[in-house]
């Protein structure tokens, strides 16, 4: 007799929390050579591939790291991710896929974008990324669907431990894990023009946690990228851009060489063209807040000196395993 899909969720749930503990061992370099495992045809990055499905958000946070609040609505076709996933999974395999935006309830066709995600194969485990404002909208489906909930909670979103611990009730039912970040504060991250000073770019990419340490590969649309933050870069910018956001990316197609080219945008050691709007994370921190009415999504500035925390980009550049900045976990009540 074969495990229940509940009992099947919560032992595969397990051994993917095992596995993705080293997702938080020190990098020895930037590019390839932290965790990703590569053969002759497939790489196997340290935990996740986020598929970024949804690019605005129902929040307004400030200093959004994506720009969300000022993002027109803009769905992901289920159809064209299909593709896109079949295409990479015979050269990249992740243990996990994130669902996530903006804000990926948002999205219209929800259910089908999780259909199509397992439908791959492209990965074992599957997490969706919320900020569960809008939670009541995920259907019986969605929740059979997940494996895994992700919540990042904010300080004036009106989540609190009570409704997580709803939340997680709820979600036992299905087999769910649930896991919430609180935010406190958000790093400057995203620039409306170029930083002019290409050796602080350079020290930005080489130092940049999201690239190098945490391993946010992204797919949107139809290309690949190592950071999510570049794809937003030139909309963020407007008229200040100077590049396209598929300039930073990598086309999924069938050609010959994906393989061969992934491989080499992700050793790269040189930085990407949204690179030089971004701080990465070594901006300054300051206390979570909603936008005003009117008001832009990124800090205004005259001077990027201004927005560098210099204590961390130099307790990075000496490397990754000497700085970390934790998140606070919330435990639901009752």
């Amino acid at each position: 007799m074969g495990l229940s899909p509940k009992l099947g969720k919560l032992l595969g749930g397990y051994r993917h929390r095992l596995s993705a503990l080293q997702n938080y061992l020190p990098a020895k370099r930037i590019g390839i050579g932290r965790n990703v495992k590569v053969s002759r045809r497939v790489l196997r990055p340290p935990y996740f591939l986020t598929l970024l499905v949804q690019d605005n958000c129902n929040l307004s946070c400030h200093n959004c790291n994506m720009g969300a609040p000022d993002m027109p609505a803009a769905s992901v076709e289920p159809a064209a991710l299909y593709r896109s996933l079949q295409r990479l999974k015979s050269h990249y395999r992740p243990r996990t896929v994130y669902v996530q935006g903006g804000e990926a309830l948002l999205h219209p066709e929800l259910d089908e974008i999780f259909r199509v995600a397992r439908q791959s194969g492209v990965a074992p485990h599957l997490t969706l990324l919320t900020n569960a404002t809008l939670l009541h909208q995920l259907s019986e489906r969605g929740w059979r669907s997940i494996d895994a909930l992700e919540i990042s909670v904010y300080p004036s979103s009106g989540v609190d431990a009570a409704q997580i611990s709803t939340i997680q009730r709820q979600a036992s039912r299905w087999g769910v894990k649930v896991t919430a970040y609180r935010y406190d504060s958000f790093r400057v991250s995203m620039l409306p023009r170029q930083t002019g000073d290409i050796n602080m770019v350079n020290r930005i990419y080489r130092s940049c946690e999201v690239a190098h340490l945490w391993g946010c590969h992204t797919l949107y649309g139809d290309r690949f990228f190592k950071c999510s933050q570049t794809i937003f870069a030139p909309r963020i910018a407007g008229s200040n851009a100077r590049h396209s956001a598929d300039e930073d990316g990598i086309l999924i197609d069938d050609s010959p060489g994906l393989h061969q080219r992934l491989y080499a945008y992700l050793d790269s050691k040189q930085p990407l063209k949204g690179c030089a709007y971004c701080l990465a994370t070594a901006g300054v921190a300051s206390p979570h807040r909603m936008l005003h009415n009117g008001e832009a999504c990124v800090t205004p500035t005259t001077s990027v000196d201004e927005l560098i925390d210099r204590d961390k980009l130099e307790q990075l550049e000496k490397g990754f395993g000497r700085y970390v900045e934790t998140r606070a976990v919330i435990d639901g009540e009752g």
